[in-house]
C-alpha cells in the first residue's frame, strides 16, 4: 500500500489527480474540454495558503493537513464550533483570493469544503490503485485458522484497503464484516452480522469498498473495489466511506456504522484476555485509551509485532510510552521484532 509520504506528495502535487464528471477526484489526466484541471490547481493553491497562514511545517503530512481542513470546515458549518479558530479563519479569509473557474467562482468556504473532498478522494484513489495486488496477511489468516469451528477471533484494522479480507477469502475462510446480502442483491450494513461466532473483521476507519446511497434509506453498501463505474453508481455518494485526518476521526466514532464498530470492538476487548498488535503505530488517542484501560486488568496480555520496536515506542503517543514500561515490568508484553508479514501466529500470541 502507498506510504504516508507517497500519499502526501501526491496530494500536494497538481499532477496525477483530476476531477471526474461523476463528482470524485481520481488518478489520471483531466477530462478533455474547457477548464482542464482548474479545480485541482485551485485546491493546490489553497492548500499552500493554509500551510502558510497556519505556519505548518514543510513536513506536514496529508493526515495532519486534512485534520486542519476538517477543523475549519466543521467550524464554518457550526458542527463543532471552536472559538480558538476565529482568528485563524479571519487570517485565511484575508489571505484567500476567490477563484474564478469555468463552473463559477469559489469563495473561501467552497475552497475549504472542496479541499476536504479532494484529500479524502486522493487517499482512496491511491489505495485503490494498489488494492488488487496479492494480499499478504499471514497473521490474520493464521489467527482465523486457529479458531475454525471453535471460538471467536476478532481482527481489527484501521486500514482502508482490502488486503485482510482478500487474504482470508483466498484461504477459504469465512468472516463477518458487518454486511449482509440483502433482498436487492446488495451487501448492505447490518450490525447484527457481528452476532456470528468465528472470525469477525472490524474496519474501524472504513474502507475503499464502502459507499452510501444518496436516496431512500441511504444504506451503506460494500462494493467490489475493482469494479469500474456503472450506471447504478448514480444512486451512490461519489465519496467512499472512510476516515482520513488525525484527531478529528474520534468525532466520527459515535456516528452510524462507526459507532456500531466501536461498540463491537469494546465488547470484544471485554471478553478477550490476549491481544496481538501488528502494524499499528499507537497514534490514535481513542484507540490507545481503550488499550491502556484494557491492560489495567492483570490477567490481560499484549503482543506487539514490529520490525523496529525501539522506534515504535519512541513515536507512540505519550500515554502509550508511559504505559509500555509498566507492561514490561509486569511481564505482560511480548515483543516480536519482525515485520507483520514475516511473523507467525504461534510466535506472536501474547
Amino acid at each position: 500500500m502507498p506510504s504516508t509520504t507517497e500519499i502526501t506528495e501526491a496530494v500536494r502535487s497538481s499532477s496525477g489527480i483530476a476531477h471526474r464528471t461523476w463528482g470524485r477526484y481520481e488518478l489520471g489526466e483531466p477530462d478533455p474540454g474547457p477548464g482542464g484541471n482548474e479545480r485541482v490547481e485551485a485546491i493546490i493553491g489553497f492548500l499552500d495558503t493554509v500551510r502558510e497562514a497556519c505556519d505548518l511545517p514543510a513536513e506536514t503530512n496529508y493526515e495532519e493537513l486534512q485534520y486542519v481542513l476538517i477543523e475549519l470546515a466543521d467550524d464554518l458549518i457550526g458542527e463543532y464550533e471552536n472559538p480558538a479558530l476565529e482568528p485563524v479563519q479571519a487570517k485565511l479569509r484575508a489571505a484567500t483570493v476567490p477563484v474564478r473557474l469555468m463552473i463559477g467562482e469559489w469563495d473561501y468556504e467552497r475552497l475549504v469544503h472542496e479541499s476536504c473532498r479532494y484529500v479524502q478522494d486522493a487517499v482512496s484513489a491511491l489505495i485503490r490503485a494498489r488494492d488488487h495486488e496479492t494480499p499478504i496477511a499471514p497473521l490474520a489468516v493464521q489467527a482465523a485458522q486457529a479458531v475454525v469451528g471453535d471460538g471467536t477471533t476478532d481482527i481489527v484494522t484501521l486500514n482502508h484497503d482490502t488486503v485482510i479480507e482478500r487474504a482470508l477469502a483466498e484461504a477459504g475462510l469465512e468472516f463477518a464484516d458487518g454486511f449482509i446480502h440483502s433482498s436487492t442483491s446488495d451487501w448492505s450494513w447490518d450490525a447484527r452480522a457481528f452476532e456470528a461466532t468465528g472470525v469477525r473483521l472490524l474496519k474501524l476507519h472504513g474502507s475503499v469498498t464502502w459507499r452510501r446511497e444518496i436516496h431512500g434509506e441511504q444504506r451503506l453498501l460494500r462494493l467490489d473495489g475493482s469494479q469500474s463505474r456503472t450506471p447504478s453508481e448514480v444512486r451512490l455518494d461519489p465519496q467512499f466511506e472512510l476516515l482520513a485526518g488525525a484527531h478529528n476521526k474520534v468525532l466520527q466514532y459515535s456516528r452510524g456504522h462507526y459507532g456500531d464498530l466501536q461498540c463491537v470492538f469494546r465488547a470484544s476487548l471485554g471478553w478477550a484476555d490476549r491481544l496481538v498488535v501488528a502494524g499499528y503505530g499507537f497514534r490514535d488517542k481513542a484507540i490507545n485509551g481503550m488499550l491502556i484501560e484494557w491492560m489495567r486488568t492483570r490477567a490481560h496480555h499484549i503482543a506487539i509485532v514490529h520490525p523496529n520496536l525501539g522506534r515504535l515506542r519512541e513515536q507512540a503517543r505519550p500515554a502509550v510510552r508511559r504505559a509500555w514500561g509498566e507492561w514490561e515490568n509486569s511481564r505482560r508484553i511480548r515483543l516480536v521484532a519482525k515485520p507483520a508479514e514475516q511473523a507467525t501466529w504461534e510466535e506472536s500470541r501474547a
